[in-house]
């Protein structure tokens, strides 16, 4: 376990270039924080945390008035055979689309355990050609993969494990400021049991905010998707026989492009 704080004016809490943390069964826990002009954890260069089947845990904070992120990874991997992976970063201010509580560049977060990626306070973004659960072009993992955060960002990249996906929001609903995205995903999913994005409730209580898909969400279980409007611009589909995909949304939904079941109920609650 490390920990450290960044103390001048443009200072890292933890910054890892060209660098690689491993263990085997130990587990792996960083804690940064950058109060000032830097980030509180970053990974550049080709880092590498790594475990066998031990736990990774970066927790990392910002709280200055800039645009440093909490948790950056750029051209970075986090990895473990069976161990969980949880990134969580706590960013106070929340006014830009491209610094981010939790922001994966190009990087790689993966295992055939759990991932979780929590940005409880800002964005959470992934870009680049990033893979989440399983890493980009490796063979796909049993990853369970759960992302919370205050709003979303997600182009180019791949989430998948053959576990369950929840992608859900910090509070009842995904929020942004205004000009600020509040939920664009354009990142494929695939092989997941089963996926669910948004929070479950009543008419009022569930998750009110406006979601855009514009790629490819084609698992074996069952989508179930809580909103006010859905934009769909590319496939939803839940190709498992009987396998539902459940739209539970409460003013509209447009859709460019298909939903499909194979044996299953398609349902627009609207």
């Amino acid at each position: 376990r490390f920990a450290a704080s960044g103390v001048d004016g443009s200072a890292h809490g933890i910054d890892l270039t060209t660098s690689a943390i491993v263990a085997s069964s130990g587990n792996v826990s960083l804690i940064g924080n950058s109060a000032l002009g830097g980030r509180g954890i970053g990974l550049t260069d080709n880092s590498r945390i790594q475990t066998s089947t031990g736990e990774i845990s970066l927790v990392g904070t910002q709280t200055a008035t800039n645009d440093w992120g909490a948790i950056t990874l750029r051209n970075s991997n986090v990895l473990s055979n069976t161990g969980r992976i949880t990134l969580t970063g706590n960013k106070s201010v929340d006014t830009s689309n491209g610094h981010a509580g939790v922001a994966l560049v190009t990087s790689n977060v993966a295992t055939n355990g759990d991932v979780n990626l929590n940005s409880p306070t800002s964005i959470l973004l992934l870009q680049n050609n990033s893979g989440v659960g399983t890493a980009r072009n490796g063979a796909t993992t049993s990853a369970s993969v759960s992302m919370v955060a205050k709003r979303i960002s997600a182009s180019g990249s791949v989430v998948a494990g053959t576990g369950n996906l929840v992608i859900e929001p910090s509070g009842q609903s995904f929020e942004a400021g205004s000009g600020l995205a509040v939920f664009d995903w354009a990142s494929t999913v695939s092989d997941f049991v089963n996926v669910r994005i948004g929070k479950a409730g009543t008419i009022t209580t569930q998750s009110l905010n406006q979601l855009t898909i514009s790629a490819a969400i084609r698992v074996p279980g069952t989508i179930t998707i809580h909103a006010s409007q859905l934009n769909a611009n590319a496939p939803i589909a839940a190709t498992a026989s009987g396998a539902d995909v459940d739209l539970r949304l409460t003013t509209g939904f447009n859709a460019t492009s298909s939903l499909l079941s194979n044996g299953g109920a398609v349902k627009i609650r609207a």
